[in-house]
């Protein structure tokens, strides 16, 4: 049985990868790698060329959300929402598509030693 929480995943990333400073946009996480659970937030990962304007991000949470938090910083740049009315965890995660693509070229072509928070991208 396919997972609730798909559709709306896919819905955010397509609606995100619509805007004109994205590169891509795609769900993540327990979700698409099959080991979500009742607990598990939809994660959604947006890889931007430049930096979606506030506006667009306050919109599109007050759209979906019956609660959020927009501009978070603490681990990465993102936003945060509760959905209105299946209330479901959306964790949105921006990345900058430059530093994803250099981080994918350390990994795979120069294979460098590393630790902390970046090993996992």
């Amino acid at each position: 049985m396919m997972d609730a929480r798909i559709k709306p995943a896919e819905e955010l990333a397509e609606s995100n990868g619509r805007e004109p400073e994205a590169k891509a946009a795609a769900p993540g996480g327990s979700l698409v790698s099959g080991t979500a659970d009742e607990r598990s937030d939809i994660d959604l990962y947006v890889y931007l060329a430049a930096d979606l304007p506030m506006a667009a991000r306050v919109a599109m949470a007050n759209a979906r959300a019956g609660e959020a938090e927009v501009g978070a910083t603490l681990w990465e740049r993102g936003d945060e929402w509760v959905e209105a009315p299946s209330g479901q965890h959306v964790d949105l995660i921006y990345r900058d598509s430059g530093e994803a693509e250099d981080q994918l070229e350390r990994v795979l072509r120069l294979h460098p030693a590393s630790v902390g928070f970046y090993t996992c991208i």
